[in-house]
């Protein structure tokens, strides 16, 4: 499973999440320059396909400016007590 998430534009891609069933991992690559808004629409969309693939590891991809290449990558695996033991639901306030 992949989704595009695509800028007001239409025309460029902010960010990519990309579900590995074989490893139950989730890829999000964020890409250029991100604005508070869609900071939080990639992280909404992120928060759906964990629901969606009930995936416990995600990795995320740091911004990639076009004049510096790709920075350094972070992961967390969502595991032992990364993992509520009760039902929870995650808004933005």
């Amino acid at each position: 499973m992949k989704k595009e998430l695509k800028r007001p534009n239409q025309k460029e891609v902010y960010a990519t999440l990309t579900f590995e069933k074989e490893n139950d991992l989730i890829y999000l690559d964020w890409n250029g320059y991100l604005n508070v808004d869609l900071v939080k629409a990639g992280s909404e969309e992120l928060l759906l396909m964990i629901k969606q693939t009930h995936a416990t590891r995600v990795l995320v991809t740091t911004v990639r400016y076009p004049d510096r290449g790709r920075l350094p990558m972070t992961g967390t695996r969502l595991t032992g007590t990364h993992v509520p033991q009760k039902k929870v639901s995650l808004t933005w306030r």
